[in-house]
Order: C-alpha cells, then sequence, then structure tokens
C-alpha cells in the first residue's frame, strides 16, 4: 500500500464513533481499494472540512443522483385524485390554497373520483408535484395516490353521470395483448355497442344500463384462459379517458439472445420507432427470458406490428404481441432490483 493510502487510512482513526460506524457497512477490501484509487488532492479537503468527507467521496464515486423531473406548470385549477380508502385529500393538500368546498368526491365503481379545485394553477402545480413525489412512499400520508390535470366541466359531467344508472362496465385485470375480438370470442352471448380495450385493461358500453348489470352478474363467473375475471360498473367518463391513451406498445418474446436494438428496427421496417426497451430477466428456476418492448411514435402502426406475429428474426419465430408502457416499467423496476440483488450480494461476499 503506497504512503498515500496509509495517510488516508490513518485519518479513520481521528473521526467519530458515529463515523466509524457508518464506516462499517463497507466491507475492508471495498475500503481499501476506494482509498488506493482516490485522489489525495480530492479527499484531505473534506477530511480537513468534516469528518464525514471521506463518506461523500464514496458517493461521488457512484456518479451523481439522477435530478428528478419537473412538471411543467398546469393551466388549470383543478385536479383529478385517485386515492385509497382512508386518505384524507383535504388534509394532506390543506397547504397548497385549497378552495372553500373545493373537494368533490364522486363514488364510482371501484375507486371514488376526487376532483380538487385550488385557487389558482400555480396552487394546483405545486400540490401536483407533491402528490407525484411522496405517492411512491409507503409512509407518506398519500401512498398509492395519483393525479391528473382536470377542469371544471370534467366536475360537472362527472356529477351529471354518477345521478343516473351507467351502460358502462369495465374489466380491470385483462392480459395486455387482449384485442376487441378475443373479448367478443370470451363473451359471445353478449352484443357490445362500443369497447376499448388496451393497457390491460377493457370497457365496454351497452344500449342500456339493465344489459350492463346483466353482463356483470353472468359474466363474472367467466375466465380468461386459467384466471377468473373481474368485472365491475364504471362510467362513460371512465371509458373516455381510458380511449384517449391508445396503444402503442408491443412486446416482443422469442428473439434470438443475441439480438440488438438494430435487429429489432430492422425488423419492423419503415415504422416509425420511438424507443426499443431489452431485458434480460431471471425467473424462478434460475432461467433467463429475453422481454423486447417496442414503443411506435404513431399508435395507429401498432396494428401493422402485430401483423409481424409468427415471424423470424434471424432464425427464430418471434411473438409479437400488444403491450402497455405500465408492463414496461414493470419490466424495468424487476430488472433493477435483481441487479442491485446481484450487487448486494456480490459486496457481501
Amino acid at each position: 500500500m503506497n504512503r498515500n493510502a496509509i495517510t488516508l487510512l490513518s485519518a479513520f482513526t481521528k473521526v467519530s464513533k458515529p463515523v466509524q460506524m457508518n464506516v462499517a457497512r463497507f466491507s475492508t477490501r471495498n475500503v481499501a481499494r476506494t482509498l488506493i484509487r482516490t485522489p489525495v488532492t480530492r479527499v484531505m479537503p473534506q477530511i480537513k472540512q468534516s469528518p464525514f468527507g471521506i463518506i461523500r467521496s464514496f458517493s461521488e464515486e457512484r456518479g451523481q443522483r439522477r435530478p428528478q423531473r419537473q412538471e411543467a406548470p398546469l393551466t388549470t385549477n383543478v385536479l383529478l385524485v385517485r386515492a385509497p380508502v382512508g386518505v384524507d385529500i383535504q388534509t394532506a393538500l390543506g397547504n397548497f390554497g385549497v378552495v372553500e368546498n373545493g373537494v368533490h368526491t364522486f363514488e364510482t365503481g371501484s375507486a371514488p373520483y376526487i376532483f380538487v379545485e385550488f385557487n389558482s394553477a400555480e396552487d394546483a402545480t405545486r400540490a401536483l408535484r407533491f402528490i407525484r413525489s411522496r405517492s411512491k412512499n409507503p409512509s407518506s400520508e398519500i401512498a398509492n395516490t395519483s393525479a391528473t390535470p382536470a377542469s371544471a366541466e370534467d366536475i360537472e359531467a362527472l356529477r351529471e353521470q354518477s345521478s343516473k344508472p351507467s351502460n358502462v362496465a369495465v374489466l380491470p385485470k385483462i392480459p395486455y395483448y387482449f384485442t376487441e375480438a378475443d373479448l367478443k370470442e370470451v363473451f359471445p352471448g353478449f352484443k357490445f355497442e362500443s369497447v376499448s380495450v388496451g393497457h390491460g385493461k377493457a370497457y365496454v358500453k351497452f344500449a342500456t344500463a339493465e344489459e350492463a348489470d346483466r353482463f356483470v352478474a353472468q359474466a363474472g363467473s367467466a375466465t380468461i384462459g386459467k384466471y377468473p375475471v373481474s368485472i365491475y360498473k364504471s362510467i362513460p367518463f371512465d371509458m373516455d379517458r381510458h380511449a384517449k391513451s391508445p396503444v402503442n406498445t408491443v412486446k416482443i418474446r422469442g428473439h434470438p439472445t443475441e439480438s440488438t436494438e438494430e435487429d429489432i428496427r430492422n425488423f419492423f421496417g419503415d415504422l416509425a420507432i420511438a424507443r426499443v426497451v431489452m431485458a434480460d430477466i431471471e425467473i424462478p428456476g434460475g432461467r433467463v427470458i429475453n422481454e423486447c418492448y417496442v414503443t411506435f411514435s404513431d399508435p395507429s402502426q401498432v396494428e401493422t406490428a402485430v401483423s409481424k406475429d409468427r415471424q423470424k428474426i434471424g432464425s427464430r419465430w418471434v411473438s409479437v404481441k400488444r403491450s402497455s408502457n405500465k408492463e414496461v416499467r414493470r419490466t424495468l423496476e424487476r430488472k433493477r432490483e435483481q441487479e442491485n440483488s446481484y450487487r448486494d450480494n456480490e459486496q457481501s461476499e
């Protein structure tokens, strides 16, 4: 070990006990390796300023934290909030300029709609950023809460629809690849007036509210493959919002392990591809599967992409099915968790 490393190691003996407890989280081998590779001119000034400076040098080796995405300022002063049962939106957003009697709750189906009116668009923007920054924290007062911009017209439309029987039903959990034709094949005894399918969810509209009630009562015992189907009553407001977010992503399975992003783009020819996500996921049993997601700039091109199902990439037949950005996020989170687990196991060895 060189003289500089010996000087830095001796600095550890002079720091306070809490710092020694923090340093204990690092293995001896990693500490020695970092000390040897870290320039003295970079670390020594931090040690003189604070005993915690050497700890900060380790975080710098891993790079800076990714900056959080800031929401663009809103032009409306109304937010549509979906929150689990027990979340007090009035109290959670009380410091963001909610107008008096500005919280409107509509019980519709499995989760209520909550419209919140603010004094200004700036207050609504601050509240939206607050919700999105805290919603993924399980210990937060607004855990698992989502919010999107809305308008006063949305409040009036929902008030009108929730006051009369609805002719819309929703299937909240279906395969991502399901289409309208698949839905009609599973439920041949029902006539749908209109259908909105995508993102693992389907909305069906009937001619009358009585037909929708019969569909919920009788079709609840059906199955898709080996999985039972869940069906609930909904409202046209839900269906309209779902139809405004068309599917623009497909999932490819069975492609060769050595396939590259260029191979995937060449497979779809002239279609406008916005993003390609490729991930190797380990499943129970130790086997690794290769998953690929392709997002198109134009949602209308998804039908052309799905028509390439059962064609070849290289020497292998591939499956091309509808997917969703939600499934892409889940796959990336699962991949990230596996990488973190591998890294922790390597450091503990």
